[in-house]
């Protein structure tokens, strides 16, 4: 049996796809487990110098009068080492479990292998059955699916799996086991309609492109099985879907602009420009009430915060009690934390977001200090480039929402990666310009029009 070979994302392995068999492993990690991680750290970072000072803080040091007792206080800092550590766990379970699955004509197998331990998930399948995207919980107010099997038995459990995984992956998967389905199954299944992968609803009979009526997804009905397709597949259009489920709108497509033809006003700085790689980067900036509020909260946050953990290392330092210099370590694990609000407020204040291009992959990143957020493409799998918005699509049963936000964005085969978060039009067209120039530079034509 021919199956299409899985997207770029994860690394998503197709061990064996026959007519008798449908054989498909997910290596463990991915980019959403990253900020599960670091907010595990960070929310433990904080609390173990907190829980160990009043821990250790002598019983007459107290102001006040007699302090709590010892056990109120490891029953109060239990919970959140609970929380903490249940962050952490998840985040582990998520960066280090791999995902096998192994489908049959009757049966379907999920092995979820976490280190050495192991554990098997099976239902029996029929005619009925099916791969479905299912919602598994909303993220910034739009939908996570997860990939769910139709049991052949209600009563048995159906699995849920690939959370982790693009919009994109979890819909080559589910079609991949629906066609290996529609196969096995033939001429039973010959008059039957088929599902919408998104939303469950039933699909218009025919053959060739599809459109659900409920949730607008495009489906490719191929003889005896359906597999999703999203748009991207005609990335000429103006509207295109990205790997999250998101609708991106292409309004506008600027000419290209050679670097040395940059206005002397513009606010890019071009730091490389030779025959094969192209460099420049451009102040960030929201002007947004809001962004102000944030840099001043923070401005008077992180004043606060080192001014009091300053002066209490230094009189920990200068104390003639050597017992009392180990608890200078408390003091230097908050001056670590507090890096975190403080690299926020240098990228407020004095942030640029750099672009580099060269003839294999594009990247660009944002932030300052040691937080920063690096996205890199490969240059052959862009499609399509411009000046759009995105629009959320909240539920699959309701139309999108435009986020109002123009930008110049890249549309890829791999992600679609904005390149600005600014209004600012010149800046938009400048950018788009930029990097339009450089992609015919190297060979690379993109739409016009």
């Amino acid at each position: 049996m021919n199956t299409v070979p899985p997207p770029a994302g994860v690394g998503i392995e197709l061990v064996e796809s026959s007519d008798e068999q449908l054989v498909v492993t997910i290596p463990p990690g991915g980019a959403r487990c990253r900020f599960l991680g670091f907010f595990g750290l960070a929310w433990l970072a904080i609390l173990v110098p907190i829980s160990v000072v009043f821990l250790l803080v002598p019983d007459n040091n107290w102001d006040g009068g007699k302090p709590p007792p010892k056990l109120f206080l490891l029953l109060f800092f239990s919970v959140f080492y609970a929380l903490g550590f249940g962050i952490l766990y998840a985040w582990l379970r998520m960066r280090f479990t791999k995902i096998s699955i192994a489908v049959t004509a009757d049966q379907f197998a999920l092995q979820r292998t976490w280190f050495k331990r192991q554990k098997f998930e099976t239902v029996s399948l029929d005619e009925n059955s099916l791969a479905e995207l299912v919602e598994a919980y909303q993220q910034n107010e739009s939908p996570v699916y997860a990939i769910r099997i139709r049991a052949a038995d209600q009563l048995q459990k159906e699995p849920k799996f690939a959370t982790r995984l693009s919009y994109e992956e979890k819909s080559w998967l589910a079609g991949a086991i629906n066609n290996f389905l529609r196969n096995s199954y033939g001429d039973a299944l010959s008059d039957q309609s088929y599902p919408c992968t998104n939303c469950g609803a039933e699909l218009p009979q025919g053959n060739g492109n599809i459109t659900c009526k409920q949730c607008n997804e495009e489906h490719v009905i191929k003889g005896r099985y359906a597999e999703p397709r999203t748009n991207r597949e005609g990335h000429l259009q103006n509207v295109l879907e990205d790997p999250k489920g998101r609708k991106t709108f292409i309004l506008e497509r600027p000419p290209s602009i050679s670097p040395d033809k940059l206005p002397r006003d513009s606010s890019i700085r071009i730091e490389l420009d030779d025959n094969e790689t192209l460099a420049f980067s451009y102040r960030f900036k929201i002007a947004h009430p809001i962004m102000y509020i944030i840099t001043a909260f923070l401005a008077v946050f992180c004043t606060f915060w080192y001014g009091i953990t300053l002066v209490l290392l230094f009189g920990i330092l200068f104390s003639t009690d050597d017992v009392s210099l180990l608890f200078a370590l408390f003091p230097l694990l908050f001056l670590a934390v507090g890096l975190v609000p403080l690299s926020v407020l240098i990228f407020l204040l004095r942030g640029r977001v750099k672009i580099n291009m060269d003839h294999e992959q594009l990247s660009g990143s944002i932030g300052a200090l040691f937080i920063r957020k690096t996205v890199r493409i490969s240059t052959h799998s862009i499609q399509d480039l411009g000046i759009g918005n995105s629009a959320f699509n909240i539920q699959a049963t309701t139309p999108s929402l435009s986020s109002g936000m123009t930008s110049c964005i890249v549309k890829s085969s791999e992600r679609d990666m904005p390149l600005t978060g600014s209004s600012d039009s010149t800046l938009n067209h400048q950018v788009a310009g930029l990097v339009r120039n450089h992609l015919e530079h190297i060979g690379i034509d993109l739409p016009t029009e």
